[in-house]
């Protein structure tokens, strides 16, 4: 290893604390980037070396990484320059070495310093905060007497609940100070998930209702007032955030719906500024995953550009539509119709497959089911036009059974709630019966498809019983044929039926009796 290379080791462990959020966030970037870089544009001198790096000059500084720059405009020390330093090393040594002497460092407490609590937090710089955070959570593990479901709970009522004391006193930065201390304990939520294994009844019995008293307040600072006019010196502070929010892009098995709606939340709310969705939007290019193209699309949206957000998530967009049902939720609160008949129809060319394919079990059918029907109703109650409702209906079936029979029950829409009934092809003829009983009374012939169902029911049975409820439905049919002048119809059937059961000595001696034989 050079000279060059192992000073520059040394410097990058020492000036950049592996324990640090926002330096980790960055360095992931980094390591998407670097691969790209060229050794063809290098240029160095005593003092630096500098390089193209997904379209921004990026500049090391060989004595001091801090004094490094990079045109992509970053206060701090950038993904751009994590990937220069990660494409200069890589060209002596792999780069896992440095990894591994990187998280060395943390158990050896290099990155940990003492700092006075009441200052810290006042500082206009997001580094800081993080590093008193980071300080505060150390204090706070050290304090768990054993590594069990405790800390789960302690992370809100000890960890969070403490952050006021050390938060700034001006109200925007105590709120944004807060803000961010919620949302630090939430990625440590997420963290410790990863190590320990739980059935999905202890998650939802115990874990999440500690985990949404974190993401309930999150949401509720986001959304203070207070934080819709930032001073420009927040506004740096603020900006310098964005690679810790990306953190909420993680797609682990645990959290990954509520992180990815906590980064929606926070994008609508605080970091809603054309300009900050423009870099994130650059900085998301080089990141190829489901979450990443969901957060791309998210951005879009925001931006109401709603055909680029959807070009977004293609491809593989059924396992995405969970996560886009909350944006059509916001657009139907706003009323706007011009972007609700694009996410409508985008919504209507695939719900019906993601139904009847992607959840594992009728239950998550059937969940999934109520959420969209509930939502169409809404969309055709705003637009005053029943049709994208009965699509949305039909589109759903058979988990949309219930609420398209009572639909067309209710409407007045008999035959077509006939039809429906004969659609699910009963498997109990006496329900089956009860739905006849009513049709017959209501408009006979429109039973006449049920009836022809429960009496096929009933011969399969093969027992005595229910012969004799054929022979009972059979007569009910051809006295409603006989009523509709279609007794041939009927002659027809008795024809084939008895060519379909005369293996059935038992049912033909009662079809005898009864006096339906073929030539009736």
């Amino acid at each position: 290893m050079t000279e060059f290379i192992y000073k520059l080791k040394s410097n990058f462990i020492s000036t950049l604390p592996y324990n640090n959020s926002i330096y980790k966030a960055k360095a992931a970037d980094g390591l998407q980037l670097y691969r790209q870089i060229s050794i063809d544009d290098l240029k160095q001198d005593a003092e630096t070396i500098s390089n193209r790096v997904d379209g921004f000059t990026t500049t090391i500084d060989k004595n001091n990484l801090l004094n490094s720059s990079c045109t992509c405009n970053d206060a701090d020390f950038c993904q751009h320059q994590f990937a220069l330093v990660f494409f200069l090393y890589a060209q002596y040594e792999p780069l896992t070495t440095l990894f591994e002497e990187w998280r060395s460092a943390e158990a050896k407490n290099l990155f940990i310093q003492q700092k006075k609590r009441s200052s810290l937090s006042n500082h206009y710089s997001f580094k800081a905060w993080i590093d008193q955070l980071d300080t505060a959570y150390e204090q706070f593990s050290q304090a768990q007497s054993t590594k069990n479901l405790s800390i789960f709970q302690n992370l809100y009522d000890e960890f969070f609940i403490s952050l006021p004391k050390i938060a700034p006193a001006e109200p925007t930065l105590r709120n944004l100070f807060l803000l961010y201390g919620g949302l630090y304990a939430i990625l440590q939520f997420n963290n410790e998930l990863k190590h320990i294994q739980l059935s999905a009844n202890t998650k939802e019995s115990f874990l999440y209702v500690h985990l949404y008293k974190l993401t309930n307040k999150v949401s509720e600072l986001a959304k203070i007032k207070v934080l819709s006019s930032i001073p420009p010196t927040t506004k740096t502070l603020i900006e310098s955030s964005l690679p810790f929010i990306r953190l909420l892009l993680d797609e682990s098995d645990s959290l990954q719906y509520e992180l990815m709606k906590l980064y929606e939340v926070v994008w609508a709310n605080v970091l809603n500024d054309e300009e900050w969705i423009g870099k994130e939007l650059r900085a998301l290019e080089s990141v190829t995953s489901v979450h990443t193209a969901i957060a791309r699309s998210y951005l879009l949206f925001l931006k109401k550009k709603d055909e680029e957000a959807i070009s977004a998530l293609k491809p593989d967009d059924l396992a995405k539509l969970p996560y886009f049902i909350s944006w059509i939720k916001e657009l139907l609160s706003q009323k706007d119709t011009k972007r609700l008949s694009i996410w409508i129809n985008y919504l209507s060319a695939m719900m019906g497959e993601y139904v009847r394919t992607v959840p594992s079990t009728y239950q998550g059918s059937r969940n999934m089911v109520s959420i969209l029907v509930n939502l169409f109703k809404q969309y055709a109650l705003l637009i005053k036009e029943e049709g994208p409702y009965i699509k949305c209906l039909q589109l759903l079936l058979p988990y949309s059974f219930i609420e398209y029979s009572q639909y067309l029950h209710n409407k007045g829409h008999l035959k077509e709630w006939m039809e429906l009934q004969v659609l699910l092809d009963f498997d109990d003829a006496e329900q089956a019966s009860e739905i006849a009983e009513y049709v017959i009374q209501q408009r006979a012939d429109y039973a006449i498809p049920i009836l022809h169902q429960i009496i096929r029911h009933f011969i399969l049975e093969r027992k005595k019983t229910s012969y004799a409820l054929a022979c009972d439905y059979l007569l009910k049919l051809k006295e409603i044929y006989i009523k509709i002048s279609k007794e041939e119809l009927f002659h027809r059937y008795m024809h084939y039926l008895h060519g379909e059961t005369k293996s059935l000595s038992l049912f033909q001696k009662l079809l005898k009796e009864r006096g339906l034989h073929a030539d009736v």
